[in-house]
């Protein structure tokens, strides 16, 4: 995918406030945004003078000087507990409360630009440019989602990576402790998909964080799922992770698979986790033959999940990644060459 990287200027009258934002942008969408920090007013009014913006977040005391520079489009930081939006002074300017996490006002940025950091995405060429992992199981409740998390974890600390799961009723939203968005849902996403207006400022504005990796919160209940047979479109999820700009993809597919082998042939590699034990193993080998004959078991291997579902309630998804199930997906990772120094 063509860099298209625009010049964005950050200035609010609290230099520190200014300095933690900015750094935070940086490392959150310096692919995307060239980052320019400033700390002094007189600073910013000369680069707005020679036009070294393209955008900017400004404090109120240069939203006057933003206003008169021409084709820039800019929002102003709010202070007095002021709502994200556009003013109702007959300016229109995009506001953003200043006083939010800084992935908040990111988000903001995002529903208020209007689509300008992927203007002409659609022109473009895309090409299969990105790998996906997948984890399926027809073993219920043996911490495919928690595997797939950690996964997505660990291989962001060197790629851009998206974790997505196709579970009905998913535990994503108790696992990284984060209340759903009510806008913000794969099914929302497939929805713009099937229109033709899914954009990379769309899924960004729907992407939550843990750690480094990025998830798409699921679908609320089941009939989204199948809607237009979404698990079906593997065109859906190879145009989500490009225009999302990752390298990389983890698909949670569930415990369901029937419908989903196309999926399953995307992956380059597919994880069947269980648990030890008779029952579980009888349904694994049932589950890879079938595979077999649907042709999208090549590139499948079973593996054990060292914590089950009722530790990792009790003790948090953050303990089990710094703990002994972090330490064995590492090493399934690097089995299978997807650890550190091995391109996947």
């Amino acid at each position: 995918m063509e860099e298209r990287r625009r010049r964005f200027g950050i200035y609010d009258r609290e230099a520190e406030y200014t300095r933690r934002l900015g750094s935070y942008l940086r490392r959150r969408c310096g692919d995307m945004l060239e980052i320019k920090i400033f700390t002094r007013l007189e600073t910013l009014e000369s680069c707005l003078g020679d036009e070294m913006l393209d955008m900017a977040l400004v404090g109120k005391e240069a939203a006057e000087l933003c206003r008169n520079c021409r084709g820039l489009w800019f929002a102003v930081l709010t202070e007095e507990g002021g709502e994200n939006g556009f003013s109702d002074d007959g300016t229109n300017i995009p506001q953003i409360n200043k006083y939010q996490s800084a992935e908040q006002i990111w988000k903001q940025i995002l529903k208020l630009e209007g689509g300008l950091f992927w203007e002409g995405e659609r022109d473009q060429g895309y090409g299969n440019t990105v790998s996906f992992l997948g984890i399926c199981s027809p073993v219920h409740g043996c911490g495919k989602t928690s595997l797939g998390l950690i996964m997505s974890r660990i291989l962001a600390e060197r790629k851009k990576v998206l974790f997505l799961t196709l579970d009905e009723f998913s535990s994503l939203p108790f696992l990284v402790g984060e209340e759903r968005q009510e806008e913000a849902e794969l099914s929302e996403l497939f929805y713009y998909y099937s229109q033709k207006e899914l954009t990379g400022a769309r899924i960004q504005a729907a992407a939550g964080r843990w750690g480094q990796a990025e998830y798409i919160f699921p679908v609320k209940i089941p009939e989204d799922l199948y809607q237009d047979n979404m698990p079906y479109k593997t065109g859906f999820f190879l145009e989500l992770a490009e225009r999302g700009g990752y390298e990389l993809a983890v698909l949670d597919l569930g415990e369901h698979a029937y419908g989903k082998e196309h999926l399953m042939r995307l992956c380059s590699r597919l994880f069947v986790p269980g648990r030890e034990s008779p029952m579980d193993e009888m349904r694994i080998n049932m589950f890879l033959e079938w595979l077999k004959k649907r042709g999208a078991g090549e590139h499948a291997v079973r593996c054990l999940i060292p914590a089950g579902p009722e530790d990792i309630r009790k003790y948090s998804l953050i303990k089990a990644f710094h703990g002994q199930m972090g330490s064995y997906v590492r090493e399934l990772l690097d089995r299978y060459g997807y650890g550190q120094g091995v391109e996947g």
